[in-house]
């Protein structure tokens, strides 16, 4: 579902969240509804007001939680590398560990809205990508160095063909 959705809009469900800490992290971390069911690694949307943002789903022994929101999906994978915007979010609203939030689901599965309770937001939800090119690229992600031997395998067979040097890794 693409287009521009209002957080009170039937076809959307909202649940209560919690801002919480987990493990020695300081930042804040948000502890999913037992209602929204995701796959421990899976990389999801949340929509930050007007931002798009890519998240990995964690979880440990009785909850799911989403660690940080960054700004693409590759450093969403890699804790730590990027900026979280979920923390700069909850700074701008003033939302504090222990605190509720409401997570709405624009397109379960996909993406998810977040806001403070009471605000009523209006979301830019995204398209799915095709499948076939998010298996490519996700591929290429968990992948690369093999990515790159085939390049230079095939750049050295091209180049030897045409009496230049060639590359070796």
């Amino acid at each position: 579902m693409a287009g521009r959705l209002p957080s009170d809009h039937d076809q959307v469900q909202s649940y209560r969240a919690s801002l919480i800490r987990s493990g020695r992290i300081r930042r804040p971390c948000l502890e999913l509804p037992a209602e929204i069911t995701l796959t421990e690694g899976e990389i999801i949307r949340i929509l930050l007001g007007d931002r798009q943002t890519h998240a990995r789903v964690s979880s440990t022994a009785d909850e799911q939680i989403i660690r940080g929101a960054f700004r693409n999906s590759r450093v969403a994978r890699t804790p730590g590398e990027g900026e979280n915007l979920l923390k700069q979010w909850c700074e701008t609203h003033d939302l504090q560990i222990g605190n509720a939030v409401e997570v709405d689901v624009l397109d379960a599965g996909f993406c998810y809205g977040l806001r403070s309770p009471g605000d009523r937001v209006v979301y830019s939800v995204p398209s799915r990508p095709n499948e076939s090119l998010h298996d490519i690229a996700s591929s290429l992600n968990q992948d690369t160095t093999e990515w790159l031997r085939f390049f230079i395998v095939c750049w050295n067979i091209m180049m030897t063909h045409w009496g230049h040097r060639t590359w070796c890794l």
